[in-house]
């Protein structure tokens, strides 16, 4: 079996795009962790995530769970080629996370982010019906219906696909988050995707992101043609 070799490591933070503002589920604690990593000399290096937006605890907790930090322990999971033990491991990444950079830079490195929610279309229009009725003006549901972000629609289901690039884009997944369904009229999941859109190389390693499944992200490769 092929050992895993971490090469490079990105902490993507929000503060710079939040403020000291919080907006659920996502604040200016809210980090991205990108790795990329090889499973061999002739392979590719691949980034991927450790999980979508997160706390910086549950990050470090998703090392553990996904067992990164068991793989370095026993010498499966290599840092820049080298064996380090499962506390060394985990300090690597505290000290990425103590320098982390902004979402604006990781887009000038080539590298996009960007959310895919969708809600129940029946659910979704039952709650604007019950806030129209009660006045609320909380979430503005039509403009979420107007929103260009608005990216597929069916009898079943809306979905809005969300580039994270801006305060503006992230209160707009904030505010389709906050639309709460009754699960017990509508129990079907929620589909949530965490994307990372790669148009050209990081750090002299091709910046290609492989399929990864989570329980409410899941990360996967889309190539783009660079300007």
């Amino acid at each position: 079996m092929e050992k895993i070799n971490e090469t490079n490591r990105l902490v993507v933070e929000f503060a710079s795009i939040f403020g000291d503002t919080q907006h659920y589920p996502l604040s200016k604690t809210s980090q991205v962790w990108l790795v990329c990593e090889s499973t061999g000399s002739d392979k590719t290096p691949v980034w991927t995530s450790i999980t979508g937006i997160d706390q910086l605890y549950s990050q470090v907790g998703q090392l553990c769970f996904q067992w990164h930090a068991v793989q370095a322990e026993f010498g499966e999971r290599l840092v820049n080629g080298k064996r380090v033990g499962a506390e060394a491991y985990l300090g690597v990444w505290r000290e990425a996370a103590a320098k982390p950079i902004s979402v604006q830079q990781l887009t000038a490195m080539g590298i996009g982010m960007q959310i895919s929610i969708s809600k129940s279309l029946p659910g979704f229009m039952a709650e604007m019906q019950a806030a129209m009725e009660k006045g609320s003006t909380r979430t503005d549901f039509q403009a979420l219906l107007d929103s260009p972000f608005l990216s597929e629609r069916t009898d079943a289901a809306l979905t809005w696909s969300i580039p994270v690039t801006s305060l503006e884009n992230c209160l707009v997944y904030c505010r389709v988050k906050e639309v709460w369904l009754d699960s017990r009229q509508f129990p079907a999941p929620v589909p949530e995707r965490f994307d990372v859109l790669v148009a050209q190389e990081v750090h002299g390693a091709a910046a290609v992101i492989a399929p990864r499944g989570y329980e409410t992200f899941d990360l996967f490769a889309m190539q783009e043609v660079s300007a």
